[in-house]
């Protein structure tokens, strides 16, 4: 006979008999149906079974055939105690299913459309299945999720044990938004949140990628979320299976997203559902979606990590305004890197923040990248090359007047200007009403893998930039070779050692005298050696390092407490201010609210759980296609 829980043709309604629930220890309960076989039916019930043919059923009380009488109850048999029954077998990495929610029109309809999108994503068949949306097909770029049905051990190119699974929690690092933890062993499952990353050129942008890569090598799993560019949209993989994805969401200013503060959450809270996230690292104090992700982390229970790459000022109205959202933001974030001393300074001051909560990690080059090539430069003139976003607080305005009172003056100096933005049409005023197009060469935005090929062709490099936390332009510049020459601002003082850069303040005289110093150098050859000067600076910064000491702050904030609810309401009224700390606690508990509203729509339960595709051997490195059965096979890569 099959198992109780299992159901049976014998009985009705999937009730068990009552004599057989006292053999198997249960005892009745109190308003329960009882269920009678075919030997207890009345006579009316056998005189319909003749004329139907059906097999007769059991009634309650005796209205059978007239002026018979039904028979008499069987006594129930009572058990004194109850036997708890064996638990199902559990499946991994296949969600449960979700309790039907109440009797509402609206979620009666919501629960049958996600029940069948779930059935519809399980498949028919045990294995893997290959799904991708229409924005990902359009972009030729298919993300590749698995849905297992059965054991995690037919999982291909893992990268664990067969007894190991994905959504296995690791202990103490499962917040309470989370249908399960990071993956076990002391690994974390980190999702870097930024406004600013490829395609788009910069310091943020290149950090977040190297970094991501160096903790995939450490074993981690990393993805990274941030706006569409253009028709850049949906998921993609770079390399190692970094995971990307591109929302929808509209930019405001400068590559930054407008927000409302809730229309993310439900992208954010799904990702970090489907991916299992444990810590939430967020990037730049310019990026909305940094803030965001930061606010609907904490409501979820996560770990949150900021780093913090720029500084800013405190008497204009933007800078107030500005420090005042950080201060929101920071106030009961777990942790908080600074790329330098003078950040660190700069953001615990502005943020009102305790310093043993702030560590200082520098930014890093990859010196394999950038390497000299003396070869390519032109000794019959004298080359500067500028590298830099064409903008005011890089010191564009600054360039402008030393490239015409420089050339002026030496008349085999050239100036190699790469970048883009909105003080372009500066520099073009100067070259026009100075006739200077054959010494100043504007080459407009580069790619990564061409700042090298610039960078190499010239013989000072020369940074004007009226602010900056960690300069990683200088790094590059000094890893080929070139001598550098800078202004004396933020924490540019603390990158390079004084015999490889110059200082200078902020201003067209102090940069001109520093310039024609590098160039009296120059000429009498008592500059070092460009190869010197790399093997030199390759072991200052390496991402490897940086890594390493990233992984120890997720160590650590990984054994901290999230703050409950009203422990954050009250850190946010006392420590931002009476008007300030009112209005965001308000927004804390919507939001709260929100998130208990996108539980009760979709449970994490039925939300599928994304593999971690990360790592040399992952599963991104294999294809798969649909065989004639309608079977997912594995197809392996050529070698």
């Amino acid at each position: 006979m099959a198992p109780w829980f299992l159901g049976s043709s014998s009985f009705t309604a999937g009730y068990l008999p009552l004599q057989q629930a006292a053999e198997a220890g249960f005892p009745p309960q109190q308003g329960q149906r009882c269920c009678r076989t075919a030997d207890t039916a009345l006579p009316g019930a056998r005189q319909h079974s003749q004329r139907t043919g059906r097999k007769p059923q059991a009634r309650r009380g005796g209205r059978g055939g007239a002026g018979l009488a039904a028979r008499p109850r069987v006594p129930p048999l009572r058990s004194p105690a109850r036997v708890k029954p064996a638990p199902l077998p559990s499946r991994p990495f296949c969600p449960p299913r979700a309790r039907r929610p109440a009797a509402a029109p609206i979620g009666r309809l919501f629960y049958r459309v996600t029940r069948r999108r779930a059935a519809i994503g399980r498949g028919a068949e045990t294995g893997w299945r290959r799904e991708s949306s229409s924005a990902e097909k359009g972009a030729g770029c298919e993300e590749q999720s698995c849905r297992c049905r059965g054991d995690r051990a037919a999982v291909p190119g893992n990268g664990r044990a067969p007894g190991s699974a994905q959504g296995a929690p690791a202990a103490g690092r499962s917040g309470p938004g989370m249908a399960a933890g990071g993956p076990a062993g002391g690994a974390h499952s980190v999702c870097m949140v930024s406004d600013f990353f490829y395609p788009n050129m910069g310091g943020v942008e290149s950090h977040v990628y190297q970094l991501s890569q160096c903790l995939i090598e450490r074993g981690h799993k990393v993805l990274v979320v941030t706006h569409a560019y253009g028709h850049r949209k949906g998921v993609r993989y770079l390399t190692n299976g970094l995971k990307v994805y591109y929302l929808p969401l509209k930019v405001m200013y400068n590559q930054s997203t407008a927000t409302t503060l809730f229309h993310s959450l439900p992208l954010l809270r799904y990702i970090f559902v489907r991916e299992r996230v444990t810590i939430v690292h967020a990037h730049s104090s310019f990026s909305a979606m940094a803030h965001d992700a930061l606010f609907h982390a904490k409501t979820m229970g996560l770990r949150t990590v900021f780093t913090d790459h720029s500084l800013f000022g405190f008497a204009d109205v933007s800078s107030v305004l500005t420090n005042k959202l950080l201060t929101v933001s920071l106030c009961d974030t777990n942790h908080i890197i600074c790329v330098s001393y003078t950040s660190k300074e700069n953001t615990v001051l502005r943020a009102a923040l305790d310093p043993r909560i702030v560590s200082v990690i520098p930014n890093a080059v990859d010196p394999t990248d950038f390497t000299p090539d003396p070869s390519r430069r032109d000794d019959s003139t004298i080359t500067i090359v500028v590298v830099s976003r064409l903008v005011y607080r890089k010191g564009i305005d600054l360039l402008s007047g030393i490239i015409p009172e420089l050339c002026q003056k030496y008349p085999a100096l050239h100036f190699l200007v790469g970048g883009e933005g909105p003080k372009r049409i500066i520099l073009e005023e100067v070259r026009e009403r100075y006739q200077l197009h054959d010494r100043v060469r504007l080459l407009g935005a580069l790619e990564h893998q061409d700042v090298r090929n610039v960078l190499v062709q010239g013989h000072i490099f020369l940074n004007t930039s009226l602010t900056e936390a960690f300069c990683m332009a200088i790094v590059e510049a000094a890893s080929c070779g070139l001598q550098v020459v800078s202004t004396r601002v933020g924490g540019i003082p603390e990158v390079l050692p004084e015999d490889l850069i110059i200082l200078c303040e902020p201003s067209v005289k102090s940069l001109c005298d520093g310039l024609e110093k590098a160039i009296a150098q120059l000429r009498s050859r008592t500059l070092p050696a460009p190869e010197t000067v790399h093997n030199k600076v390759k072991t200052f910064y390496t991402w490897r390092n940086v890594a390493e000491r990233t992984e120890k702050v997720y160590d650590r904030v990984a054994d901290e407490v999230v703050l409950p609810m009203d422990e954050r309401l009250n850190r946010l009224m006392s420590h931002c201010g009476p008007v300030t700390g009112y209005i965001f606690a308000l927004f804390a508990v919507l939001n709260f609210l929100f998130l208990v509203f996108l539980r009760w729509m979709t449970p994490d339960s039925i939300i599928d759980v994304a593999i971690d595709a990360t790592g040399p051997k992952g599963a991104w490195t294999k294809q798969y296609f649909l065989g004639k059965k309608g079977r997912d096979k594995e197809e392996l890569p050529s070698s």
